[in-house]
């Protein structure tokens, strides 16, 4: 959830599932608005299905450096078919719309978007560090030994799209 940019209310962006589409390759994020962070109406989803994702979960929307940037999660067996073909392995994916673009252009290009951590972390989130920096954070999610792990990671450095 985050206000509206232009001060006009509130946006929820969640994790959903379009009804009809390529089967395993569904995965929308889901819109609604609120003035009062109360009431909320239900707006078409962002995105499309068929851009390679049966969920894109935890989404999350900012602009850095000028550039709107979505990071979401999806783990290797919720990929649609043609991506779970060419991808080794899920985990953290970034999708980043034009320099200079609309904090909501990002959705545009979530078909495009690149695998930037594999499925040893997961639920990544853009944060500002100490110093203003934009840092990723996230959960180690499997271990070595293939084992959940649940701890939060140290800061890195953003990828470069």
């Amino acid at each position: 959830m985050f206000p509206d940019p232009d001060g006009d209310g509130w946006h929820l962006i969640a994790t959903a599932r379009a009804s009809t589409g390529p089967a395993g390759d569904r995965g929308v994020l889901g819109h609604a608005r609120s003035s009062d962070l109360v009431t909320w109406r239900a707006q078409p989803p962002l995105t499309s299905p068929g851009a390679g994702f049966d969920q894109l979960e935890v989404p999350q929307l900012e602009v850095v450096d000028g550039r709107p940037l979505l990071v979401f999660s999806c783990l290797h067996a919720e990929l649609g078919p043609g991506r779970r073909a060419v991808e080794p392995t899920g985990g953290i994916w970034m999708a980043a719309g034009p320099e200079g673009g609309g904090l909501f252009d990002a959705f545009a290009h979530v078909g495009a978007a690149r695998l930037v951590s594999d499925d040893r972390l997961y639920v990544g989130r853009l944060v500002r560090d100490r110093d203003g920096e934009w840092v990723l954070l996230a959960f180690h999610n499997r271990g070595p030994d293939g084992r959940f792990v649940g701890a939060i990671s140290d800061p890195m450095p953003l990828p470069r799209l």
